[in-house]
């Protein structure tokens, strides 16, 4: 009798209280379909038909907004006002009809994205440094602004809940928390700039507020940038810091691992490879945070040809995390 090489890929998997009943996920993205910031019959059907073919799980809501002055400018979903709950309830009942969990990806966009749009409100970022993808020079957060925009999260965190969400994941790649993260975004000299631990505190502060205003069950996951590839960003050994630091704390129950600096043009071409690259672009990167925090980790798998891996049969990589599908 021949053996599956993959069979691994089908087995189920623990995330916190959730089984899932084998190893691939959807993960998050936004496809523009949202109607006035909510997700609509057309999202949630979209989202439905990969339920219905037997993934393990499906995360939607890519780089959701948070805040007023974080305004969808590509088609997201809008999470700052309680308008979004009923919709969520709705889409999290059509999902979980297929037994299949449901997750929302929520960020801050901070200095990506632009200020002509939505209220018209400034962009804000740690420092006064523009962002080379967007343009926009952004103001400097204050202390005000800083635990308005934890709270902000905390109260998207609560909506998705309240949708009947099993949980969120936070962007942090590019974004608000990823520009406190990087040294070259992040000029600050009080308590929130300099050394790595102050640089982490805006992200910690945001994880423990959703802590606090969610089920304990409530799934978080951290989609991060583990090395930035550019000079004077975040480096592997940075990465794998962050990664043992959040960890640590028992806040997050799985990271979703990425490479490259999204928020420079040649960094997207990095982050979201087209088929110039090869195959499990961040495999070996994200198979080192594993190792050295023993947590739940997600990759995303395009186009797999076995030629680009080391050992071309995924259970005996470090495909016993789930294998993802996205943008």
């Amino acid at each position: 009798m021949t053996t599956s090489p993959y069979r691994a890929l089908f087995q189920p998997f623990q995330l916190g209280h959730l089984t899932l009943k084998n190893r691939i996920i959807s993960t998050s993205h936004a496809p523009a379909y949202a109607e006035d910031g909510l997700p609509g019959e057309r999202y949630q059907r979209y989202h439905e038909e990969k339920a219905k073919g037997g993934l393990a799980m499906t995360m939607f809501g890519g780089a959701s907004s948070v805040s007023m002055d974080s305004p969808p400018s590509f088609g997201q979903l809008n999470l700052s006002d309680d308008r979004i709950i009923a919709p969520l309830q709705a889409f999290a009942k059509r999902i979980h009809a297929h037994d299949v969990p449901l997750m929302c990806q929520i960020s801050h966009a901070g200095r990506r994205t632009h200020p002509a749009t939505g209220n018209w409100l400034p962009t804000v970022a740690p420092s006064a440094i523009r962002e080379p993808a967007h343009g926009a020079m952004p103001k400097v957060l204050e202390a005000a602004d800083i635990r308005r925009i934890v709270a902000d999260y905390a109260e998207a965190a609560r909506r998705c809940a309240e949708g009947g969400l099993d949980g969120v994941e936070l962007l942090v790649s590019g974004h608000l928390i990823g520009q406190f993260w990087s040294p070259l975004s992040n000029k600050r000299t009080d308590a929130y700039g300099g050394d790595l631990d102050n640089r982490l505190r805006f992200g910690m502060e945001v994880l423990e507020a959703i802590r606090d205003h969610t089920p304990r069950a409530f799934i978080i996951s951290l989609r991060f940038t583990a090395n930035e590839f550019i000079a004077g960003g975040i480096t592997e050994d940075d990465g794998i810091a962050i990664a043992k630091a959040h960890a640590a704390t028992g806040l997050v129950d799985c990271l979703n691992i990425s490479g490259g600096a999204n928020w420079t043009k040649a960094g997207v071409a990095e982050t979201v490879p087209s088929m110039a690259f090869p195959a499990g672009r961040f495999v070996t990167l994200a198979g080192k945070v594993r190792q050295a925090t023993g947590h739940c980790k997600f990759r995303c798998q395009r186009g797999a040809r076995r030629s680009d891996r080391h050992d071309p049969r995924p259970d005996r990589r470090s495909a016993y995390d789930p294998q993802t599908s996205g943008r």
